[in-house]
């Protein structure tokens, strides 16, 4: 009989990772004994599916800090992040599964996030950091929608065209050195994300 194979599969060594480093994603932090349990599940039955929310969580922690010992699908030559479609197991949420890569790699810049399958990839969106300021409001327009965002956020804008044209605009904080900024994006189901919070 075949071998079924889950996302954990192509870490090795979780069960290196400490407690602290997982529980610091989870809000509240589980007792140690039932986290600990938990990856140890993981490592044994690594093709199991999460069944609740709670379980959904704990994976999501648990992939941040492998992904973060494992920079593999972070090409920073390219920008490139590839989400192997295998991931969608977890959560079928590609936002929240993005959100997951940008705290495991901290990437800067314009990144695209590419959704890696068996038959090939799809461009899925992009991400945008800004360097910003305290109390700071960040404009931008983005295929003539205008988006008024406070500093501090991840925010997630539409852009399901093959490419949007964005347009960026702060008094204190900056996208590449420029508090005003015209570009372009590769768009797609993701959309434009922007990571607005304090650098």
């Amino acid at each position: 009989m075949p071998k079924l194979s889950g996302v954990f599969d192509i870490f090795e060594n979780l069960e290196s990772i400490p407690y602290e480093d997982i529980a610091r994603w989870l809000k509240p932090a589980p007792q140690q004994e039932v986290l600990e349990n938990y990856l140890a599940n993981r490592i044994i039955y690594p093709q199991v599916t999460p069944s609740t929310l709670i379980e959904q969580e704990y994976d999501l922690a648990i992939l941040r800090e492998a992904l973060r010992r494992n920079p593999i699908f972070y090409k920073i030559n390219q920008k490139k992040i590839f989400i192997p479609s295998d991931f969608l197991q977890i959560t079928p949420d590609i936002k929240k599964l993005a959100s997951v890569f940008i705290d495991a790699y901290s990437p800067s810049g314009i990144v695209v996030f590419i959704l890696s399958t068996g038959t090939g990839d799809k461009v899925l969106g992009s991400l945008v950091t800004v360097f910003s300021s305290a109390s700071d409001t960040l404009h931008f327009e983005l295929e003539g929608q205008n988006y008024k965002l406070k500093s501090g956020s991840l925010i997630v804008l539409p852009c399901p065209k093959e490419h949007c044209h964005v347009s960026f605009k702060s008094t204190n904080s900056k996208i590449f050195g420029k508090n005003e900024l015209l570009f372009e994006i590769p768009g797609g189901a993701l959309g434009l994300i922007i990571d607005g919070r304090l650098k």
